[in-house]
């Protein structure tokens, strides 16, 4: 199975300058970790070399997409080119998570199954935004629940 796991404000924005902008989500964060712990993560270079991210990610096979074949990096794998039949042929026997950047989730979006959406209240000056036209057009709701006052968790599936 493959699943994307992000979150987003409420104009589906998920970073500015290459950070999430939102303060800590304890939350939303203890959500991500038990949707993605003992899986395999996906993620695009930005993601991998962002300051907030923790690389690589504990108790998961992490992977990084990248065009550049000359990129390496400790504690990750690394693929630059089948993406597509890549993860298909490892989702056969496990699950995999895309966990970002929006152009990687835009690229993947035709092979995902379910997608697991924080929703974050407010707006946050976000650079970077997901294609929630897209997102409605592909995936219906099929949970929707709310945790506090500043985050909702959506699971979507494809249609």
């Amino acid at each position: 199975m493959i699943k994307a796991i992000l979150a987003c404000d409420s104009q589906g924005g998920i970073s500015r300058n290459g950070v999430m902008p939102w303060p800590h989500n304890k939350a939303d964060l203890k959500h991500f970790q038990s949707l993605t712990k003992n899986h395999i993560v996906v993620m695009g270079r930005k993601t991998w070399e962002a300051p907030d991210m923790p690389s690589p990610l504990p108790n998961r096979t992490n992977i990084v997409v990248t065009r550049n074949t000359d990129f390496q990096t400790n504690g990750a794998d690394v693929i630059c080119d089948n993406i597509f039949e890549q993860l298909t042929s490892l989702a056969k026997n496990s699950t995999v998570c895309i966990i970002g950047g929006a152009v990687l989730f835009e690229q993947l979006i035709d092979i995902i199954d379910v997608l697991h959406l924080s929703r974050i209240t407010g707006h946050y000056d976000c650079d970077t935004f997901l294609p929630m036209a897209k997102i409605s057009e592909q995936f219906d709701i099929l949970d929707r629940v709310v945790i506090d006052n500043m985050t909702q968790f959506e699971t979507h599936i494809g249609r």
